[in-house]
């Protein structure tokens, strides 16, 4: 990790993002979220001291299992007609918990936050399909399709917590 540190220190790059999924942070640390979150702090406190704003992005909803294996089972079931979704959908409320990345920003705010949560989520109900894209690729991770679909919102939620990127948005457009 220091020489990850010393690397983006030297390099001065224009903005950090940093993710991490608790289920990989907590079990590799064999400790709680909120000293992982600590770790963190610990970790983003030198770069945004040399001007380098940190974006944490919380991570995704962890279901309780393979959505795809879920859905192919809807499928079997329903025979005909479309696949009812309902039964691979997660209640919100048990799955968006606050991340090691949340509660690091929360402890230092100067690390700012961006969460996919109101994308992923409808309500109480985080659906395993919005816009007749499969959002998961297993109990965890986006499946590509679906990370397309979040592109303008993840362009437009950094540009909202680091302004200063806006120039290099522009030209990569170009």
């Amino acid at each position: 990790m220091q020489s990850s540190l010393k690397t983006v220190l030297r390099e001065k790059p224009s903005v950090v993002i940093l993710v991490a999924a608790d289920i990989y942070a907590a079990a590799a640390s064999n400790s709680s979220n909120a000293a992982v979150a600590e770790g963190v702090v610990r970790v983003v406190k030198p770069i945004i001291a040399e001007g380098i704003p940190v974006l944490g992005i919380k991570a995704t909803p962890h279901g309780p299992e393979n959505v795809p294996a879920c859905l192919m089972r809807a499928g079997k079931l329903a025979k005909r007609g479309p696949t009812n979704t309902t039964a691979c959908s997660m209640v919100a409320d048990a799955v968006l918990k606050v991340s090691c990345v949340e509660a690091a920003a929360r402890m230092f705010p100067v690390l700012r936050l961006l969460s996919f949560d109101d994308y992923l989520c409808q309500g109480n109900v985080c659906p395993p399909v919005i816009g007749n894209v499969i959002v998961y690729r297993d109990q965890l991770h986006l499946t590509s399709a679906y990370s397309k679909t979040l592109a303008n919102a993840l362009q437009k939620e950094m540009l909202a917590a680091a302004p200063h990127l806006a120039g290099l948005v522009s030209e990569q457009s170009r």
